[in-house]
Formats: C-alpha cells, sequence, structure tokens
C-alpha cells in the first residue's frame, strides 16, 4: 500500500471514523478486517489496541443499533473479536510511542485524535463497551447471523476477566446479564446441528472459569440443571450400561466445553459436594471412562472429566465415617466403575497428563476408607504392578505421572492391602533402583524417598544394609545439593534416613551403614540450612547424629564439615536446641 502498512492503517481508521454513509463506512470496514486477517505476526492488532481503536469500532456499533441497521454488525464484530483475542503487550516505549502517533503534523491523524477524545466518554469504558453488546444481544437474539460474530466477542472478554465483578468498570449486575442472555439463548437453541451451541457454550465455559468463587455459585446455581441435561446421553431411561456410542448427539466441542464447566465448578467444595449428590453427573463420568466407547470423543474432553472426578473426590478425601460433617453422598459410592476404569486406562492410554489424572484420582481414593472399599481385591492386586511399573518406567511416562505413581504407594503402604503383603520387599526394591538412577529427575527421587519412609516406618520385616546401596545414598546426597533451599527435600531426606539408621540401629549394623561417608555429607547438607523452616529436617538430622554417635563416634568426629555444621549450630541457636547440639559435639571431641 502507498506510503507503508502505518499511514495505510491511519487513512483507513480515519475513513472509518468519518465516513458520511454506511457505503463508505462499509468499504473502509472492509479494508480494515482485511488487514487484521493478513497480520499473521499480530503486529497490526498490537498497533491497534495500543491506540485503542476497539473504542472506535464500539462507537460504530452504537451507530449500527441507532440506525437499525445490522448490515456492518458482523464486520464490526469480527474486527473487535480479533482486536480482543489476544491481550496487549506492554512495553516501556509504548506510551512515548502512542503519544508520537497522535501528535504528528498530519490533518487526517490530528482529525482522528480529536474524533478519539470525543467518542472516549461514551465508548471507553468497560461497563460502556459490555453494555453496548449487550444492547445489540438484546437487539437481534434471533438473528443468527449477527450472533454469531456478537458470541465470540463476548468469550474474548471473557477470557480478560471482564465479567468479574472485580473488572474496572464491569457496571453492577452486566455478568448477570450476560448469564441470562445466554442462559435464554441455550434453552431456544437447543437443536444439536445449530453451529451457534458450541459457541455458546464455550462462552459459558470461559465465564465460569474466570469467574471469581461466589460468581462461580451464581453461574452454578443458573446453569447446573442445562449443563448436565446437555451432556447427559438421551438414552439413559433404558440404557443400563452406558457408552459413549449412546444417542447423545451432543458436538465434539459443546462436550468439551460442558464438562470443563463441570470441572471449573467442581474446584468450589460446595459445588463439587453438590455435584457429587446428582445422579446425572455420575451417568456423565461413567460415559466419558468407558473404556468400550468408540474414539469418537475427543482426548481433552475425556481429560477434563477424568480431572473433574478426581476434584470431586478430593473434596471427600477426608471424609472416613458415617458421622462426617460431609459425609460421602450414597450415589457416589454406588460408583463401583471408577476403580477398575481408571486401572483400565493406566493400561490402554498413553497420554501422560490423562495418565497422572487418573493416578491423582487413584490416589483420592486411596487416602480414605470409603474409597478403599472402592478397591475391592480384584482392583488393589492390579494396582500394585500397575503403580510399579509406572514407577520404574522412565520412558514411557513422564516425570509428574511417577511422581503420582509414588504418592500412590506412600498412601497405601501405611496400611496395606493384604494382596500386597508379600510383594512389600519388591516394592522398596523398586523405589531405592528408580532412586539410585542418576537419570531419575530429582522431583521423583523425593516421591520415592518419601514412599520408602513410609514403608520403613510401618513394614514389619528387618532389612540388611545391603538394601541401600551406596548408589541410592549418592544419589540423594546429589539431589540434596541441587536442591539444598527447598524444605521438602529436606524434609524428606530427613525422614528417610532416620528410618534408616533406627532400622540397622536393632541390628547392630549401624558400622556397615557408614563403610563410605556419603550419608555423613548427607547429615551435614541437612544441619546446615539455619532458618526456621528447616526445623523438621534439622531435627531428623540431630537424632541420626545422637543414634551414630552411640555406635561410631570416631568417624564422625572425623568429618570435618559434619563437626563444622554442629559447632555451627551450637553458635547460632539458643535454648534446649543449642543445649541438645552443645551435648552432641562434647561428647564427639574427645574422638579428635
Amino acid at each position: 500500500m502507498e506510503g507503508g502498512p502505518v499511514v495505510a492503517l491511519d487513512r483507513i481508521l480515519h475513513d472509518l471514523a468519518h465516513a458520511l454513509t454506511v457505503s463508505e463506512r462499509w468499504r473502509a470496514l472492509r479494508r480494515f478486517r482485511e488487514i487484521l486477517e493478513q497480520d499473521l505476526k499480530q503486529s497490526t492488532h498490537q498497533q491497534c489496541r495500543e491506540r485503542e481503536v476497539d473504542v472506535l469500532l464500539v462507537w460504530n456499533v452504537q451507530l449500527a443499533l441507532q440506525t437499525s441497521d445490522p448490515t456492518l454488525l458482523p464486520d464490526l464484530l469480527e474486527c473487535l473479536r480479533s482486536l480482543w483475542a489476544h491481550p496487549p503487550q506492554r512495553h516501556q516505549h509504548h506510551n512515548h510511542h502512542h503519544h508520537a502517533r497522535y501528535t504528528q503534523p498530519d490533518p487526517e491523524l490530528e482529525s482522528l485524535s480529536r474524533f478519539r477524545n470525543k467518542v472516549a466518554p461514551v465508548a471507553d469504558a468497560n461497563g460502556t463497551t459490555i453494555q453496548t453488546l449487550l444492547t445489540c444481544w438484546r437487539t437481534y437474539r434471533y438473528d443468527t447471523v449477527v450472533l454469531e460474530s456478537l458470541v465470540p466477542c463476548f468469550r474474548a472478554l471473557a477470557k480478560q476477566g471482564r465479567f468479574s465483578s472485580t473488572a474496572p468498570s464491569s457496571g453492577v449486575g452486566q455478568w448477570k446479564e450476560v448469564a441470562e442472555r445466554l442462559h435464554a439463548a441455550l434453552a431456544r437453541e437447543t437443536r444439536p446441528e445449530n453451529a451457534l451451541r458450541p459457541t455458546l457454550w464455550g462462552l459459558l465455559k470461559d465465564a465460569v472459569f474466570r469467574a471469581l468463587p461466589d460468581e462461580k455459585c451464581g453461574w452454578f446455581g443458573t446453569f447446573q440443571e442445562l449443563t448436565l441435561r446437555e451432556l447427559l446421553p438421551k438414552d439413559t431411561t433404558t440404557n443400563t450400561d452406558i457408552g459413549m456410542d449412546s444417542s447423545n448427539s451432543v458436538s465434539n466441542v459443546t462436550m468439551e466445553h460442558g464438562v470443563g464447566i463441570l470441572w471449573s465448578w467442581a474446584v468450589i467444595p460446595r459445588l463439587g459436594r453438590t455435584l457429587a449428590e446428582s445422579t446425572s453427573l455420575w451417568i456423565i463420568l461413567d460415559m466419558l471412562h468407558n473404556d468400550r466407547s468408540p474414539r469418537s470423543r475427543i482426548l481433552a474432553t475425556r481429560q477434563k472429566a477424568t480431572a473433574t472426578l478426581g476434584t470431586i473426590l478430593t473434596h471427600f478425601s477426608s471424609t472416613n465415617d458415617v458421622n462426617d460433617e460431609n459425609p460421602v453422598p450414597e450415589t457416589m459410592t454406588k460408583q463401583t466403575w471408577i476403580a477398575s476404569r481408571l486401572l483400565t486406562l493406566l493400561e490402554t492410554e498413553s497420554d501422560p497428563d490423562w495418565r497422572r489424572r487418573c493416578l491423582r484420582t487413584l490416589r483420592c481414593l486411596c487416602s480414605c476408607s470409603w474409597g478403599r472399599r472402592m478397591l475391592d481385591n480384584a482392583c488393589t492386586h492390579l494396582l500394585l504392578p500397575t503403580l510399579l511399573r509406572i514407577v520404574r518406567d522412565d520412558t514411557a511416562d513422564s516425570p509428574d505421572t511417577r511422581v503420582q505413581a509414588c504418592q500412590c504407594l506412600s498412601t497405601m503402604l501405611p496400611l496395606p492391602p493384604p494382596s500386597w503383603i508379600d510383594s512389600l520387599p519388591l516394592v522398596e526394591t523398586t523405589l531405592i533402583q528408580t532412586a539410585s538412577k542418576k537419570s531419575t529427575p530429582d522431583k521423583v527421587v523425593l516421591a520415592a524417598s518419601q514412599a520408602l519412609a513410609a514403608s520403613l516406618q510401618y513394614s514389619p520385616w528387618k532389612r540388611s544394609a545391603s538394601c541401600f546401596s551406596t548408589s541410592f545414598h549418592e544419589r540423594v546426597r546429589d539431589v540434596l545439593q541441587d536442591n539444598e533451599a527447598r524444605e521438602t527435600y529436606h524434609v524428606a531426606f530427613g525422614e528417610l534416613l532416620h528410618q534408616i539408621v533406627l532400622e540397622h540401629e536393632h541390628q547392630t549394623s549401624v558400622p556397615d551403614l557408614l563403610s563410605s561417608t556419603t550419608i555423613l555429607d548427607i547429615i551435614t547438607l541437612l544441619l546446615t540450612p539455619l532458618g526456621p523452616d528447616f526445623g523438621l529436617s534439622r531435627d531428623h538430622a540431630l537424632r541420626v547424629v545422637e543414634i551414630l554417635s552411640r555406635h561410631e563416634k570416631k568417624k564422625l568426629a572425623d568429618h570435618e564439615s559434619l563437626l563444622g555444621a554442629l559447632v555451627n549450630l551450637c553458635l547460632v541457636t539458643s535454648g534446649e536446641l543449642k543445649v541438645q547440639v552443645k551435648t552432641i559435639v562434647l561428647d564427639l571431641v574427645p574422638e579428635l
């Protein structure tokens, strides 16, 4: 274009601001839309956002509403959606650039600047923008062509959190009117083949996701019944074994949006517990977890279904008897398919995110008595080999998935099912071997160590010192060094080391543990941080030193770094802790 793209954009915006007829405005608008559609690098979008061109477009929408002429509305709304689809990028030079843009000695730009100042009071505020769009929705609520461009504008605003009551200039009750308009449209547009339906459900998903907790409750009260009815298989009155091949004709996109809405509601404890009482919800989740179903549902939908399931179960994970303040609904305890279906998915599905969500949900079941009842003998027998396979497989599963598997073991090992008893030595061997590998990510070493500590604390048999190889201790030391400022690692490794030493103290095999200095290196690392967050790990380390000093004072005293850490701790502490550390130091000094 003559004069370059910036000048061309300026001329188009000037024409759009000062057109005298609908025809002139339409030509300018079409040229502007073409520029936006060709703007693959988003540079023009950024310029328009900096210059608040959306104010000009909203003003044109107001003109179209005043003249009752919808001709330009689809193009105007599409341009607005395009500008709002991505938040503006803020740079330090933007304000100067913006100011210079409007103060160049160009008559057209000066005219546009005056126009901008004129329309700003009526079209600038967030509240005015939303109110204009709501007026458009009220006026053209039966016009599918206008709505197909209008609803995506609301989606773009929802993704920016513009319907929140805390949004600047949001206008009291505007988000409620959006909800009313949306509910009316969804209740009216019930034909699955209607192209507008997925967009309407997408708007609801985005609005609920960005809403504050209290606002989520408001959306829930208005849309719960409608959402469940939309997702529910249509033949549930005749089918007792529901699969995804049921006659639910909802599109994949609508289904994904609907399940995403359920998930957003489920994160609020009160709403999650209410959903758990709904028979319809469990039919929907059963359908989306059915392993015999065709691949007609997109993966993201089924992932969200598992996330919804796990989130709801989390709200009851601390519930253990019928007198609890939050008793488990009978509708939920009847879902005997949950455990076996999740295990089947772990055997058949390869997507790492879905596998992680499945394991998280299983961990919720493992953590409470009612959940364990769901894991009957057959399920628990299948659960252990599945977990061990995931823990040791460093190729098929992501680190996060392996962490979840270790956490499942940590939850189960304090009170293992009878079918696990004979396999517990194998469990510990797998955890030790996994943690010993240099290729194992730090977070997996941490989770495996936490599971090991749980097993050592509650398992009845005795282990030899050789169970914990030098390579295992070296890996723990290296991971602790790499995470020296992270309390979680210190606590986990401190507790594990304490359990290991307690185990061997009663077998008089402490000298075997100290055949290398690695354990003393670990103790030194545990004693070095002095902040209050490291109190628990420091306590574990001091108890370990006290136990070891009863057997091997000389080796402890000869480790200069360990003795230095103890002396330093004695100097900076007070009270009972200072007395404890001083006693240990005085006990070791004669060995020098």
